[in-house]
């Protein structure tokens, strides 16, 4: 929508509205149900997998793989590390079975041939919709979340498109290297 030169609003209006979508709505709930299902019929990885691997049926899930990012998506990397961090920072996070199947699940997809080979590795959607259940956010509430992580690469999207004298897509290809965990200082507090 930037690319069209359209206003501010219009292109942050755009981009929340993208999140009706079937394809990116929740996209990170799809993760919580597949792990969920598993943990309801007790299968393991190996048995819930079974029918994609053996029978070929068509993986289709938002927590694995990413059709414009592949096996290197940076944001992966990074929410997996958090993920990670937390997890060791919080021992209760293990007596979440949820967490203990999305660790059974990671061992296994990173592993397994079948995945290596199709690229479908947990992705952003998995490892957040882990840190959101980690944090005790409501499902209900993961798009606004989702609209709040997006909002500054939304801006400076913006911001390029209106700095670009010819038009072109951009895809994030960087990792943040700063400081991590700096402080917040409150606005009255500031000098």
């Amino acid at each position: 929508v930037a690319s069209t030169r359209a206003n501010l609003f219009a292109c942050v209006n755009a981009g929340i509205c993208t999140l009706w979508g079937a394809r990116e709505s929740d996209a990170n709930l799809p993760p919580i149900i597949l792990l969920r299902e598993m943990i309801q019929n007790s299968q393991t990885p190996e048995q819930y997998f079974e029918r994609f691997i053996k029978k070929g049926e068509p993986i289709v899930s938002n927590g694995l793989g990413h059709s414009a990012y592949g096996p290197e998506d940076p944001r992966a990397t990074v929410s997996r590390k958090i993920f990670h961090e937390y997890r060791k920072n919080h021992p209760d996070a293990l007596k979440s079975p949820l967490i203990r199947k999305a660790l059974e699940v990671e061992e296994f997809t990173l592993g397994h041939p079948f995945f290596k080979e199709k690229k479908l590795y947990p992705n952003l959607d998995f490892y957040s919709a882990l840190v959101f259940h980690l944090l005790g956010i409501p499902s209900e509430m993961n798009n606004v979340i989702r609209v709040i992580g997006k909002l500054s690469g939304w801006l400076a999207h913006w911001l390029e498109q209106r700095n670009e004298t010819e038009r072109r897509s951009f895809r994030p290809r960087q990792v943040y290297t700063g400081k991590m965990h700096r402080g917040y200082t409150p606005m009255d507090q500031r000098k």
